[in-house]
Formats: C-alpha cells, structure tokens, sequence
C-alpha cells in the first residue's frame, strides 16, 4: 500500500482517493457532481479492484477497496445506473438483449409503433394487428399479424406474418 491524498467533495459529499505522486492535486472535480473537491487528509491506498463503465450514462472509473467488496454489478455514482466491471461488461450487454417472440412499444397514441419480431426490429411497417383473449372463462387464444415492405427481398413486396393460437386458430 502507498500513501495517498482523501479529496472530498463539499456539495455531495463524493470521496476520492488520489496517489500522492498525482501531477494534480489542486483544483480537482468531483467525478460525482463536477464542483470542487478539498484534499482532507492522507490514507493508505486500498488495491484497485476493476474498472466499472455504467451501461445507462457511459461513465468509467477505476474502484478501489478489498476483496470482499467486490461485485460485478454497483451502482453508477453519476445516474445511479448499472455500473459493470469491464471484465464482465459482454455478459450484461447480451442480457439485455429480449428472448421475446414479439414486442410492441407504443410511445403515444399516434406515435409510428416500434415492433420486434424474434428479437429483430420490423422495418417499412404497415399494418400490425394483436388480439388476445384469456382462456380462464372459455377458450381463449391469440392472433396476431404483422405487415411490412420488405425492401430487402430479391423482388421488393409486401410481405406478412400471422399466427393464430388455441381458440383463435378455430375461427
């Protein structure tokens, strides 16, 4: 361990721990809040753990502490996000990605729905149509239909996918 300067940030109280030998030691910035930071004393420096990189904000940042401090996933000092060790960042990434056959997001009432289909954003949308009963009272079931331009075809037209489930496959 090395001796080290403890600035404090006086507006949200954020600490930093920054080796004696830094060329800057006046005028820090808070990583936290941006305003101005006071050195308030001399520590022994804890081993750097991993360096994190938040997935809301993009912040990056080396944390500091023991072992058992460790964890894969803290809090993002700057949004309060996910802050991921960088080690680990590729597992976090691909679990955001939606294992989801279908996924509508509507912003607003007359917003242009944003649709995904097997994980894969539809394109040149058309018509989209779902319905969904339940089947606690009878028998149920679910029909949906998505129409799309696919400009991507060999010969560019129109092109639809429908599925009908349980009671609706009946009709």
């Amino acid at each position: 361990m090395s001796t080290c300067l403890l600035f404090k940030c006086g507006s949200c109280y954020h600490e930093e721990i920054v080796p004696e030998t830094s060329t800057r030691l006046d005028g820090r910035s808070c990583k936290k809040c941006g305003r101005h930071t006071t050195a308030v004393g001399l520590v022994d420096r804890p081993r750097v753990l991993a360096t994190y990189k938040c997935l809301c904000c993009g912040f990056k940042d080396k944390v500091t502490g023991e072992n058992e401090d460790y964890s894969e996933v803290k809090v993002c000092p700057k949004c309060n996000g996910a802050f991921v060790d960088i080690w680990k960042l590729e597992k976090y990434l691909n679990s955001n990605q939606s294992n989801s056959l279908l996924t509508i997001e509507l912003e607003s009432e007359t917003a242009v729905p944003k649709v995904f289909y097997k994980g894969e954003e539809v394109k040149g949308k058309r018509n989209i149509f779902f319905d969904w009963d339940t089947d606690t009272d009878s028998f149920g079931g679910l029909t949906y239909a998505i129409e799309y331009v696919d400009s991507q075809a060999v010969k560019p037209g129109i092109t639809r996918i429908e599925r009908r489930v349980k009671g609706h496959a009946t009709n």
